[in-house]
């Protein structure tokens, strides 16, 4: 009989957690102690490479903790840099995005404790917009430059 009772309140329990984040996945920007959380669907076509070699070496002795590009994969085709992503102090962001040029940096998604999160975005339209890859990188650059869509990860600085 109780179980009776308890139906009614089954349903929206159910519609409740099919909205959940579960819609929703996080790719791991290693070495920068972030993930970003984009729609399921296109996580499963980025992929992340820590920035290494001479870049990477440029970057470290500028003061930069981490760096990462972002590529995506389109149908077909080889993959495409999206984004690069980084992580410094806020010192040594401010110094280096201190000029009328871009910025090389990219733009602060985030600052706490004296560090930023800086994302550095597509400066070119890559697919054409009316077709399905197109439209895909148009949802991802309105997120991409979005506080929301990162989270620290447990082993941040």
């Amino acid at each position: 009989m109780k179980f009776l009772l308890a139906l009614p309140l089954l349903a929206p329990l159910l519609l409740l957690g099919s909205c959940s984040p579960q819609s929703v996945d996080g790719v791991l920007l290693a070495p920068v102690p972030y993930r970003m959380y984009v729609p399921a669907h296109l996580a499963t076509r980025l992929s992340t490479s820590p920035v290494d070699g001479d870049s990477g070496a440029q970057m470290a002795k500028s003061g930069v903790l981490g760096a990462t590009t972002v590529s995506y994969q389109s149908a077909g085709e080889a993959p495409t840099l999206l984004m690069s992503v980084y992580w410094s102090p806020a010192a040594v962001f401010d110094a280096g995005n201190n000029s009328p040029e871009a910025p090389p940096l990219g733009r602060a998604v985030t600052r706490a404790q004296g560090m930023v999160l800086s994302v550095a975005g597509p400066k070119d339209e890559v697919f054409p917009a009316d077709n399905p890859d197109g439209q895909n990188l148009a949802t991802l650059v309105g997120l991409i430059y979005l506080p929301d869509t990162y989270a620290p990860t447990r082993d941040r600085e």
